[in-house]
């Protein structure tokens, strides 16, 4: 009728004008407003209401595709650093395993290459969850990456030109990554402890 009437001023006229928000919790128009609904649940990457092994499918294509910008793939930052990569998988799978055993995350870790076979492990003997690498190489060069065992594991790579990019996610302790054929130069490497946490690059030693 043309009368200013602020619901939240006046009691949410005893509750007949307020409304419920899409958390369950009410409001009354005017000053008051529902919170904002978030656009899609985290690690949700394709959208079908469920975090499960299809989406870490999806952020490990992403990943081998060359993709990095959290800007790119909508819910598949977990960590929300603007970045994908392999701690947002082993996220997801914490999620799913229901955040995992494990209360103290490495912080160090050497990658090294003995007898042909690629490994990466932490100083300090704790877990390992993941690792990306990025090497280049030449013509001659092959990697075959360990055997996974279950769905929630992940060992996938892929060509790009001269560089090739290698994502290995485990349940329990990462170690082994793959026997090498021919010489290569990892040009950019991340690893993930098993608190999903990226181990500073610094704290990385290739040797």
């Amino acid at each position: 009728w043309g009368a200013y009437f602020n619901c939240d001023e006046f009691d949410c006229d005893a509750g007949d004008c307020s409304v419920e928000c899409w958390d369950g919790s009410s409001a009354c128009s005017g000053n008051t407003e529902c919170p904002e609904e978030p656009s899609c649940t985290a690690g949700d990457v394709n959208g079908d209401d469920n975090v499960n092994v299809t989406d870490i499918v999806s952020i490990v294509n992403f990943i081998l595709g060359g993709g990095s910008d959290a800007a790119e793939l909508d819910c598949g930052d977990m960590n929300g650093d603007d970045v994908i990569n392999v701690t947002d998988i082993v996220s997801v799978v914490n999620y799913i395993l229901g955040g995992g055993s494990l209360s103290m995350g490495a912080t160090e870790a050497t990658i090294f290459i003995e007898d042909n076979q690629l490994y990466v492990e932490s100083d300090e003997g704790k877990a390992l969850s993941g690792i990306q690498l990025t090497l280049s190489h030449g013509s001659d060069f092959s990697i075959d990456l360990v055997e996974t065992n279950g769905t929630l594991e992940v060992a996938a790579q892929n060509q790009l030109d001269a560089n090739t990019t290698i994502v290995v996610v485990v349940k329990e302790d990462l170690g082994f990554i793959g026997t090498t054929t021919g010489k290569f130069v990892i040009e950019s490497k991340t690893v993930a402890n098993a608190k999903a946490e990226s181990i500073d690059d610094s704290n990385v030693t290739v040797r």
